[in-house]
């Protein structure tokens, strides 16, 4: 699978984890950000996990350095006291008008398929979820998208 469908997929998971625990700072292992929530433990990941992780470790700080989330992090493999920022929450928030079939928000799609295992499904709100913040970036900056 390539970097950027295994990046969707990490996000979809960090994205409908924090939607449903806001406005609750939550902690998080690099399991939980693979979808094996039991797979991290005091003896780390298994050596064949590495790339995997390293996809997923750097999902997660792109997430807070543009601004969907704020945490602080322990090591490279947990991560402490995340939760949405007011961008993060108002894009997860948004039924874009593609999406108006759907009457929930994104946030609430996404965790529903990443809780399903529904990949296809949690890549494609992903990528419209990333979409829908670039809108209010260039919105707030002045200009109509």
């Amino acid at each position: 699978m390539s970097n950027i469908n295994q990046f969707d997929e990490y996000v979809g998971r960090v994205f409908g984890i924090l939607y449903e625990s806001f406005p609750v700072p939550t902690d998080l292992n690099i399991g939980d950000v693979l979808g094996v929530p039991d797979l991290y433990n005091s003896s780390g990941l298994p050596a064949e996990m590495d790339n995997e992780a390293n996809i997923a470790v750097y999902s997660v700080i792109w997430l807070a350095s543009v601004g969907y989330l704020k945490m602080t992090q322990n090591s490279s493999n947990e991560f402490f006291d995340l939760i949405l920022t007011e961008k993060g929450l108002e894009v997860l928030k948004a039924t874009p008008s593609s999406l108006t079939h759907q009457s929930l928000p994104l946030g609430k799609q996404i965790a529903v398929a990443s809780k399903s295992g529904a990949k296809e499904i949690l890549r494609t709100l992903v990528n419209e979820a990333l979409s829908v913040g670039v809108k209010i970036a260039v919105r707030s900056i002045g200009f109509n998208a």
